[in-house]
């Protein structure tokens, strides 16, 4: 596992967000609440992934999740000599 940081834009209104990463290669999910905008977490490298985040106010409510999902590939850190 290497670790990667994730970030998005503060929604007013919002107390928390709930981070939810997927592995579009292998069973592998996590999903996370945070009241903060950045998250770092720990990834399986080899795997393609989607991300989305959505902003929850203070009544619990969540507002809507993002039209389409953020996707990326982790190959792995850099390599050093």
């Amino acid at each position: 596992l290497e670790q990667v940081e994730f970030s998005w834009e503060e929604v007013p209104g919002a107390e928390k967000y709930k981070l939810e990463i997927q592995s579009t290669t292998s069973d592998w999910r996590k999903d996370e609440t945070i009241n903060k905008t950045r998250l770092a977490a720990d990834l399986p490298v080899g795997e393609d992934f989607t991300w989305n985040v959505t902003a929850i106010d203070p009544k619990g409510e969540a507002g809507e999740v993002s039209d389409t999902p953020y996707a990326f590939q982790f190959r792995g850190p850099p390599l050093t000599k």
